[in-house]
């Protein structure tokens, strides 16, 4: 009896349907998150701005290649997850002047660096009632003249025809007189797109104004508009002794004899008028 009960089992050995089966698995593959490798590893190659580490894909990363917002660049070369990375550094431009200046309550408004008592006319009033805007001072009425400074056209009625008008690009509000058919007066050139004449060679009327006074100064800071840079009404070397000494004043510049108002010649050795 022993003998038929073994004999009963042996078709259960050989046929695969009788009983219950074995598992089975699939053919071992590569790891689904491994991305590049070498060799025979069966595994393809990064894109070219990629790196390949620990058989996975890497962005780049250098001085030209910044991180995204989330990523960091590590010391391999490539991007992963990590501090903050604002990416390329952008260029916030130069520095502002007036961050670090303190002006009191006399002169409360800064610009370029420098306190200014006003920028407006109804910064002003009482007996100094027209604004400077290029010295940034209240001032008191005074003659019309070309290059005065003036809150409206009312403070440049004279003989001459002269408009008050801003002069955005060096920060002055002055006199100005309109361009007359025989040209502009010597030291001055006619503005085709406003039809006004203008101090020649990119000075500003604060500087003529300094020029024909002979203003004192130590720096050609002194002769521009309070806070102007080079190319806004600030001329480089305006400020000097024509005897080489230490009494300093202001002058305008000039490149030939028509630049420098009447009754000055241009000194052409230093490029501004005497």
């Amino acid at each position: 009896m022993r003998f038929m009960a073994w004999m009963s089992l042996l078709p259960c050995l050989s046929l695969a349907g009788c009983g219950p089966t074995l598992p089975t698995f699939p053919p071992a593959g590569r790891d689904a998150g491994l991305e590049c490798g070498e060799g025979d590893s069966g595994l393809g190659a990064c894109d070219v701005d990629e790196v390949c580490l620990d058989g996975r894909c890497f962005a780049r990363c250098d001085s030209g290649h910044p991180c995204g917002l989330l990523e960091t660049c590590s010391s391999e070369g490539v991007c992963v997850a990590g501090v903050r990375d604002a990416g390329a550094p952008v260029d916030a431009g130069p520095p502002d002047p007036c961050a670090s200046v303190t002006c009191d309550p006399s002169r409360p408004i800064c610009r370029g660096g420098a306190c200014l008592q006003c920028e407006r006319a109804d910064q002003c009033g009482g007996p100094v009632p027209i604004c400077d805007v290029g010295l940034g001072t209240c001032v008191a009425f005074g003659p019309p003249a070309v290059c005065s400074p003036c809150n409206a056209d009312f403070d440049c009625m004279g003989g001459a025809s002269l408009r008050c008008l801003p002069r955005s690009d060096v920060a002055e509000r002055v006199c100005l007189a309109e361009c007359p058919v025989e040209g502009c007066p010597s030291g001055f050139e006619c503005d085709a797109a406003a039809m006004l004449c203008v101090p020649r060679l990119g000075a500003s009327c604060t500087g003529v104004r300094a020029a024909f006074a002979a203003s004192p100064c130590a720096s050609d800071a002194d002769c521009a508009p309070l806070g102007a840079a080079a190319g806004a009404g600030l001329v480089v070397g305006a400020c000097f002794d024509p005897a080489g000494g230490d009494a300093r004043t202001c002058h305008l510049p000039c490149s030939d004899v028509e630049s420098c108002p009447e009754g000055r010649t241009c000194d052409a050795a230093r490029g501004f008028c005497l």
